[in-house]
């Protein structure tokens, strides 16, 4: 994979400072992945990055071994997280078909699973997500046409 031309340039102090705290962050908390999630955010969106590396892509597959792809998924169940229930540790896995859907439509379905667990007590809300995603994506499946666009097969 073939980088842009963009110029490698040095961090300040404090910069370099905060990259060294939150790539920290990651390698020790790989398996907390808002923890994760978020330090990547910081270190995209302030390109923290650029002291060694031209791309935050350059940057994730050099550092850490993961795509692209792998980062922005961890970056959007962030979000979903915040969205649907702050502070509230969730499975990445069971968020990442909410980051499809619109942040209203996110809480309405995360709020429908979280109902719908009185009455299958044994499952946990993140299990629900996923059967209810599924169970809505049988109902498109056999209907010709589907009035919610958030529901549609592309966005499951």
């Amino acid at each position: 994979m073939e980088s842009t031309a963009v110029e490698v340039m040095d961090l300040t102090v404090q910069e370099k400072t905060e990259l060294a705290e939150l790539e920290t962050v990651i390698e020790n908390g790989m398996k907390h992945f808002l923890v994760v999630g978020r330090a990547l955010l910081r270190i995209r969106d302030s390109r923290l990055y650029r002291d060694t590396h031209r791309t935050f892509n350059d940057y994730c597959r050099d550092r850490w071994g993961m795509t692209r792809m792998r980062a922005s998924q961890l970056i959007a169940a962030v979000a979903v997280s915040e969205n649907v229930n702050p502070g509230l540790q969730i499975g990445e896995k069971h968020l990442r078909p909410l980051t499809r859907l619109e942040p209203e439509k996110q809480r309405e379905v995360w709020q429908e699973a979280v109902s719908y667990t009185h009455l299958r007590a044994h499952e946990t809300p993140e299990h629900l997500v996923c059967r209810l995603l599924l169970a809505k994506k049988k109902k498109t499946k056999h209907s010709n046409t589907c009035n919610n666009p958030y529901l549609s097969l592309s966005q499951i």
